[in-house]
């Protein structure tokens, strides 16, 4: 759980098979490079939505652009709240 004022660098693993398998935060000057060392092609997905394959060799590597992306939200809820509501705490 990472408030929203965080600025950081999220990776988390979608089907992690170790036990090096949580969300890594990171701070947003950390740029990371993941390698394919697999003869399997792997998928790579950005936010949830598919972005291509990559075959033995490959790599992406992850890191904060200084520019920043505004998204407005009508009256949002404040993360204590909705921390509240999805574990239904209250």
């Amino acid at each position: 759980m990472v408030d929203p004022e965080v600025e950081a660098l999220l990776l988390t693993p979608v089907a992690p098979h170790s036990l090096f398998n949580r969300t890594l935060v990171l701070p947003t000057t950390a740029r990371v490079r993941i390698s394919v060392t697999t003869d399997r092609p792997v998928r790579v997905s950005i936010d949830g939505v598919e972005a291509g394959s990559l075959s033995e060799g490959g790599h992406v590597e992850v890191f904060c652009d200084k520019r920043s992306a505004r998204f407005l939200t009508l009256n949002p809820p404040s993360f204590p709240a909705t921390v509240k509501r999805k574990f239904h705490l209250s």
